[in-house]
């Protein structure tokens, strides 16, 4: 799948960047053959799990001297995601919840030490050895049943023995494969509910994983619901992040790299798409002039709307992760929420646009197929069911994102009521 040669593909900017591209070439293939059964039974992709686990891409957003990659770059981390997706999507989507959890650690960590607080950043390097050696797997599901992720139901309540955690998260996408799941939760205190970060321990008895995914596409994602009741974890695995139902820095921090992390494999699938259509008109003819169809126009004209569609995706994105990279080089520890506000709203742009333009290429790839692409054994039919989840993926439906992106623009208020 390295072969594939489409104009302004996505290319990593830094020689880790380039080193995880490279392993992402290699493993999409094997990817590849697998995704067929794994779709057809929504089975979880072990077998992809443990190669990322090989190649040291589980930790790709860890620094080198705990064994990672060392990438920092998120638009990096994307160029690779979206290579993934071309042979994946559900893993590629699963390891931006685990990249998204690795990359926030690294950038508090590069703070605190920077800050000279050495105390910190000593109690996160254990954390980051544990990420580096894939000791440590993490998820982060921030969905619940009717909420949104700003008002998380699920609570955390003080006991004796820490903290007790009771409530339920849905789109638990790769907690098969989690040792840590790093939730959000409510915490009632004497100033009102506060959001707050949890960090457990997936075999903890009161966590009940729901084996509940069937999905229409991604269907190897493992985006099971996971039940919490009475499960109980010490109390410095709680972390406030700031008011029930605020934006924070931590929160946007997190979710900026992890929607960039999100909407890149959605542009892989469409590559994907893209260069199966186009190497299965190689030699096809239809009479009753028996021409080659890549002489005909209508098929020129539609393969044209894909390569542009596709440069106009390969440009928001390396627009959009330049921008993210340059504020976190020009703001190494939190960054000014005014600002920060503004590149999460522009994000979630990018997510709206890419995720929909991904599903037009994909549609016109299956018009280009003719009646084979309607047949179950066509892998373009998974394609068109994986693209089609890229609107539904929080942290914004793309109906919250352009309405965020809207109040942001004209200073308007920016609570979710």
């Amino acid at each position: 799948m390295n072969d594939l040669s489409l104009p302004g593909g996505l290319e990593a900017s830094t020689e880790a960047g380039t080193r995880f591209a490279l392993l992402a070439d290699t493993l999409a293939p094997r990817f590849w053959e697998r995704a067929a059964q794994q779709d057809r039974e929504a089975t979880f992709p072990t077998q992809n799990v443990a190669d990322l686990v090989d190649t040291a891409v589980i930790a790709v957003a860890i620094p080198q001297r705990f064994g990672g990659l060392g990438v920092r770059s998120t638009y990096d981390l994307g160029v690779g995601l979206a290579r993934l997706a071309r042979g994946c999507a559900s893993t590629a989507l699963g390891l931006n919840m685990h990249i998204a959890v690795c990359h926030n650690l690294t950038r508090r960590w590069d703070h605190l030490r920077r800050s000279g607080d050495s105390t910190g950043a000593d109690r996160l390097e254990g954390q980051l050895a544990e990420l580096g050696a894939a000791r440590m797997i993490t998820c982060g599901p921030a969905s619940e049943p009717g909420t949104n992720i700003l008002h998380p139901e699920l609570r955390a309540t003080r006991v004796e023995q820490g903290w007790q955690l009771d409530g339920t998260k849905v789109f638990a996408t790769f907690s098969p494969a989690a040792t840590v799941l790093a939730i959000t939760a409510r915490v009632e205190t004497d100033d009102g509910p506060r959001l707050a970060l949890a960090m457990v321990d997936s075999a903890n008895p009161g966590v009940h994983f729901c084996d509940d995914w069937d999905g229409l596409g991604v269907r190897a994602s493992g985006s099971q619901s996971i039940r919490f009741e009475g499960a109980i974890i010490p109390r410095g695995m709680v972390r406030t992040l700031g008011p029930w139902g605020d934006w924070n820095d931590g929160w946007l921090d997190a979710f900026l790299t992890g929607t960039f992390g999100l909407a890149a494999p959605f542009c892989g699938i469409a590559e994907q798409a893209h260069r199966l259509s186009v190497a299965a008109l190689a030699g096809r003819t239809k009479g009753p002039s028996h021409r080659p169809l890549s002489e005909r126009t209508e098929v020129q004209a539609l393969v044209g709307a894909n390569v542009g569609d596709l440069f106009s995706c390969h440009g928001m994105l390396e627009r959009m992760g330049r921008r993210i990279d340059a504020l976190h080089a020009a703001h190494p520890g939190p960054v000014p929420l005014a600002l920060h506000h503004q590149a999460f709203a522009e994000m979630q742009m990018v997510k709206h646009l890419v995720t929909r333009t991904a599903i037009t290429v994909v549609d016109r790839c299956l018009t280009l197929s003719g009646g084979s692409g309607y047949q179950a054994a066509n892998p373009l039919g998974r394609l068109w069911r994986d693209a089609r989840a890229g609107p539904f993926m929080q942290p914004m439906s793309e109906v919250d994102g352009p309405i965020h992106a809207g109040r942001v623009t004209l200073g308007a208020d920016l609570a979710w009521r």
